[in-house]
């Protein structure tokens, strides 16, 4: 879900959101501190979130990356539609981990950083 708000501070665009070095590291870190809150609330993480907490964060940020390049033309385009369809509940869904954080105590400086960017839901 980080990513797809990272996707949205670049107006929806896949190439802009590999180029935004500040929106790329944000999203990795957004995504560790909603791994400690899912651990947090006994969760269960499985294979990927096992792999996402662990990732070091050079490589996350490779991989956000080299994601334009992963995919081309058609498949791209679907891509960013799907990420404009899904910003509300992503938005919506971000902001329930923000609030479970905030519930016990715990601070998402990334979270909120990446919130604080990424447009509302509304606009």
């Amino acid at each position: 879900m980080p990513v797809l708000a990272g996707v949205a501070c670049a107006g929806f665009s896949v190439d802009g959101f590999a180029r935004d070095k500040d929106a790329a590291r944000k999203s990795v870190a957004a995504q560790r501190e909603m791994l400690q809150i899912l651990r947090i609330l006994g969760e269960p993480l499985g294979v990927a979130g096992g792999l996402a907490r662990t990732l070091p964060g050079w490589v996350a940020r490779g991989l956000l990356w080299a994601m334009p390049w992963g995919v081309r033309g058609f498949q791209r385009q679907m891509i960013e539609v799907h990420f404009r369809k899904v910003h509300a509940q992503t938005y919506w869904l971000l902001g329930e981990f923000r609030r479970a954080a905030a519930e016990r105590g715990l601070d998402m400086p990334a979270l909120d950083a990446l919130l604080a960017r990424t447009p509302s839901a509304s606009s």
